[in-house]
C-alpha cells in the first residue's frame, strides 16, 4: 500500500549553496519544483531550525564578503552607493522568508525539554558519531538529529501511512541516525538526493522497499565492479560511449584555467527510476574528477594582516581576462573571491599557491536489468548516456 505522505528533513549538507543569495541548492529547489504535482504520497520538506540557522549564517558571511568588494568600488567610482551592512542583513531575512514561502517548507523547532542531554553530553565526551574524533566538532550535527527524532516521534497515525527520511551527505550523522532509527520502520536515513530520489521513486511506483533496499547493492555490482569485464558497464562500454559522445565535456576548463587533467572515474550507487512487473530501471551517476591549472602570474595581494600586501604568484584572474566558456559549465564560485580584497580565503590561498583548482564532470547512465529470484538481475541493457553538469570548486 502506498503511503500517505513522505516528510523530508535535510540536513545542512544536503542543501548547502555556495551563492549568498539562495537558502537552497540549485539541486534541491529542482527536486522540490519538479515533485509538485505528481503523483504518488504527499511530500513535506523540513529543515531544523539549527540548519535554517546555519544557513542565515553562511548567506549572511558570504553577503558581509561582497561588502569590503562594494567598498573598493565605492572608492573607484568615487561615489557612495548607499549599501551598508545592515542593508546586506535585512536582505538576507527577507531572500529566507521569501525561500521558505516559495518552497514550502517547515522550520521545525527543537524543544529542549525533550532532549536527552545527559546521552548527548555523553556521545561529545566520548567522540562517537555525531561528534568527530578528532576535533570538537558535531554538536549542531546532534541538534539536527534530536530535531528529526522528535519530527518522528511527532509524525501522525497510523504509522504505516507515513514516512520519514533525514537527507544528509555527513557519515558521521548518517552513522548516529541509522543508530537511533533501530525499531522505527517508517523512518530511514538517506545520504543524499540522488538517494532520496530513488526513494520517492519507490514509493510512487508502489514498489516494495524491501525488495529495493536488498537489490540496491545488487544493482551497484551488476553495473559496475572495478577491473570486471562482465559487468554492464564494461560489457557496454560506457566509459568509451562517455569519451566519444562527450568528450567536449570532458575538456572544458574554467575562466582562467590553461589546461584540464581528468584524474579518476567514480561511479555513484544506483538509484530507482522505473519499475514495469520484472524490469527495473535504474539510472547510475558517473563522475569524472578533474584538476585545472594555468601559469602562475606575479600579482600583489592584500593577505588582510594589518593591511600589508605581498607578491606572489596568482593564479587566478577575473572573469574579464579570459574568454567564457560554453553556457553548459556552472561555476559554483570563483577561486580568486577573496584574494582581491581584505579577507583571507583559505580555500582561494591554497588554489592560488598550488596553482590548480578541482572539478568534476557528471553524467548520468539509464539502464534496465530483470529481476531474477529475489536478488539476482539478468539482461542488463544501457538504455541512454546524459550529460549532467560540470562543476568546479
Amino acid at each position: 500500500m502506498r503511503p500517505r505522505e513522505l516528510r523530508v528533513v535535510f540536513d545542512t549538507s544536503a542543501v548547502y549553496a555556495k551563492v549568498p543569495t539562495e537558502l537552497l541548492s540549485h539541486e534541491v529547489v529542482t527536486l522540490i519544483q519538479g515533485a509538485a504535482g505528481q503523483e504518488g504520497p504527499a511530500l513535506k520538506w523540513y529543515l531544523p531550525e539549527t540548519v535554517y540557522l546555519e544557513r542565515r549564517f553562511q548567506m549572511l558571511a558570504k553577503a558581509e564578503s561582497m561588502f569590503s568588494q562594494i567598498q573598493n568600488a565605492q572608492k573607484i567610482l568615487g561615489r557612495n552607493l548607499s549599501v551598508s551592512k545592515e542593508d546586506m542583513e535585512k536582505g538576507v531575512e527577507r531572500l529566507l522568508n521569501e525561500h521558505v514561502t516559495k518552497y514550502k517548507l517547515t522550520v521545525a523547532p527543537l524543544d529542549y525539554g525533550k532532549v536527552d542531554w545527559k546521552a548527548v553530553v555523553n556521545a561529545a565526551n566520548r567522540r562517537v558519531p555525531p561528534f568527530e574524533t578528532n576535533n570538537e566538532k558535531g554538536f549542531r550535527d546532534a541538534l539536527v538529529l534530536e530535531t528529526f527524532m522528535q519530527v518522528v516521534q511527532e509524525s501522525p497515525q497510523p504509522a504505516a501511512m507515513y514516512r520519514l527520511a533525514l537527507v544528509t551527505a555527513d557519515g558521521l550523522l548518517e552513522q548516529a541516525a541509522a543508530q537511533r532509527l533501530q525499531g522505527h520502520t517508517g523512518a530511514r536515513v538517506l545520504t543524499g538526493l540522488e538517494d532520496l530520489k530513488g526513494y520517492i521513486t519507490t514509493l510512487e511506483k508502489e514498489v516494495s522497499e524491501a525488495l529495493i533496499d536488498n537489490l540496491k547493492p545488487v544493482a551497484a555490482t551488476y553495473f559496475y565492479v572495478e577491473d570486471d569485464s562482465s559487468c554492464l558497464f564494461a560489457q557496454a562500454n560506457v566509459k568509451k560511449r562517455i569519451k566519444e559522445e562527450y568528450g567536449n565535456k570532458l575538456t572544458e576548463i574554467p575562466v582562467g584555467a590553461e589546461k584540464r587533467e581528468n584524474i579518476a572515474w567514480r561511479i555513484d550507487p544506483p538509484r530507482l527510476v522505473d519499475s514495469q512487473e520484472k524490469t527495473l530501471t535504474w539510472a547510475s551517476r558517473v563522475i569524472v574528477e578533474s584538476v585545472a591549472t594555468r601559469k602562475p602570474q606575479n600579482v600583489a595581494v592584500n593577505l588582510g594582516f594589518g593591511g600589508l600586501s605581498t607578491q606572489y604568484n596568482k593564479i587566478w584572474l577575473t572573469t574579464a581576462d579570459f574568454p567564457q566558456p560554453s553556457t553548459s559549465t556552472q561555476f559554483t564560485s570563483k577561486p580568486w573571491s577573496g584574494l582581491l580584497t581584505t579577507g583571507f580565503d583559505a580555500d582561494a590561498w591554497r588554489h592560488a599557491i598550488l596553482g590548480t583548482v578541482p572539478g568534476r564532470s557528471v553524467f548520468e547512465v539509464v539502464w534496465s536489468a530483470t529481476v531474477t529470484g529475489s536478488t539476482e538481475l539478468k539482461d542488463g541493457a544501457v538504455l541512454s548516456i546524459e550529460f549532467v553538469e560540470t562543476t568546479w570548486d
